[in-house]
């Protein structure tokens, strides 16, 4: 099962009941909500750890894709 939700659902508890069910997620945020996540995404990015948005302008081109082993297991140990 696969799981999406916007800025209302991207909190932590509600990401920990998700892993402890095991099913996978997908949440959108925006900077104005999350600005510590748009942080730690922007460092993510720095580090060549993202992968970018196909699409040369528009709002495609400004997204991120973070691959959970490599990028966020240690936050993820952090919520447990």
């Amino acid at each position: 099962m696969l799981v999406t939700g916007d800025d209302l659902f991207g909190h932590e508890p509600f990401i920990k009941l998700l892993r402890q069910l095991r099913y996978g997620f997908v949440l959108v945020a925006q900077p104005t909500s999350h600005q510590e996540l748009f942080d730690r995404v922007a460092d993510w990015d720095r580090l060549g750890e993202c992968v970018k948005g196909r699409g040369e302008e528009g709002p495609a081109s400004k997204r991120r894709y973070l691959e959970y082993p490599d990028c966020i297991a240690s936050t993820a140990d952090a919520i447990g």
